[in-house]
């Protein structure tokens, strides 16, 4: 659940920061040829990027060892209490 909201609230932020208050489809890049984009917005977007890969793949890891805990916990209460 902590990880969802993080993972909203930095999506929220980085789209509140793309778009100066501004809709997604009057921001200063959309629509334009590759050679028309600035460095400064390239490298903003490649930014962008790797912290959204870097976020990704933090939170499937984060969703396999909160699965494997859940699975070791149960097998220690199979173990407790007996499989009924």
């Amino acid at each position: 659940m902590m990880m969802t909201l993080l993972v909203l609230l930095a999506t929220a932020l980085i789209i509140a920061a793309r778009t100066d208050g501004e809709g997604l489809r009057d921001h200063p890049s959309c629509g334009k040829r590759e050679e028309e984009i600035s460095p400064a917005t390239n490298r903003m977007n490649a930014r962008f990027m790797c912290i959204f890969s870097a976020i990704y793949y933090a939170f499937f890891f984060w969703l396999l060892y909160a699965w494997w805990r859940q699975a070791v916990a149960g097998e220690r209460q199979q173990a407790r209490y007996g499989a009924r």
